[in-house]
């Protein structure tokens, strides 16, 4: 697969009584699914791939080892290239 393109099936599911989404995320090449507690937990992961395949500037790819601080500037970064 060429590094410039990448195809995902996303899945969300809500448990009842909980706020967060529970989240699944397909390769449609390759099929592997990752499970994801929460929808920022997918959302982090994905941040991450783009910005290691070099799709956000090094600069902006600085996520936190929470996991969700610091992609306020990736989102941003993603969505210039848009």
């Amino acid at each position: 697969m060429p590094n410039d393109y990448r195809a995902y099936l996303i899945r969300f599911q809500r448990q009842p009584g909980v706020e967060s989404w529970r989240a699944s995320l397909e390769n449609v090449h390759s099929r592997e699914v990752l499970h994801f507690v929460t929808e920022r937990a997918l959302l982090v992961y994905l941040l991450q791939e783009l910005s290691e395949q070099g799709a956000l500037p090094a600069a902006e790819s600085n996520v936190e080892a929470d996991g969700w601080a610091g992609t306020a500037r990736l989102e941003e970064a993603l969505l210039r290239k848009t």
